[in-house]
């Protein structure tokens, strides 16, 4: 979850970027799915549902299987498709889940530690409830500014510290 105050903007979201922490060449993410919602809440619950605070999740971008390949410290992008409409009065939810085996290869992230629970996590793919944690990842989100749309100009908000 990013906040308003840490966004501060209005305008589409066309992509979010994760930092990776290694290099990873062929990582699978089966059905993998990242939605985006607005949410009035400044700190997660343990219920997924109960996060979206009575609005909307948006599916911006959908792959079975998404296919990753990292550079360490290097940002990889997910493009958002449709662009996703942020309002800049609500904190911004991003929800990625995904269906892999244990042995799988997985695409380590850098994070931080937030004032508060910033992070929803479980196991199972049709969780409805998880761990929270103040843990969150290092995001990068692209936006266009409002009534710049199909133009060129375009910004990019980091969200780490």
């Amino acid at each position: 979850m990013a906040r308003q105050n840490e966004l501060n903007f209005d305008g589409s979201i066309t992509q979010v970027e994760y930092q990776a922490t290694e290099t990873v060449a062929n990582a699978p993410f089966r059905e993998f799915e990242m939605r985006l919602c607005h949410t009035p809440l400044t700190e997660l619950t343990t219920s997924f549902s109960g996060n979206y605070g009575g609005r909307t999740p948006v599916l911006v971008a959908s792959a079975n299987p998404l296919i990753l390949n990292t550079t360490a410290d290097q940002w990889f992008a997910l493009a958002c498709s449709p662009a996703f409409a942020y309002n800049n009065a609500d904190s911004l939810l991003v929800e990625v889940r995904w269906r892999n085996a244990q042995t799988e290869t997985a695409v380590p992230v850098w994070g931080y530690v937030a004032a508060n629970n910033r992070t929803l996590y479980a196991t199972d793919y049709n969780a409805s409830s998880g761990s929270v944690s103040p843990k969150t990842d290092r995001l990068r989100i692209t936006y266009e500014e409002a009534g710049v749309a199909g133009t060129s100009l375009g910004r990019v908000r980091a969200l780490f510290r």
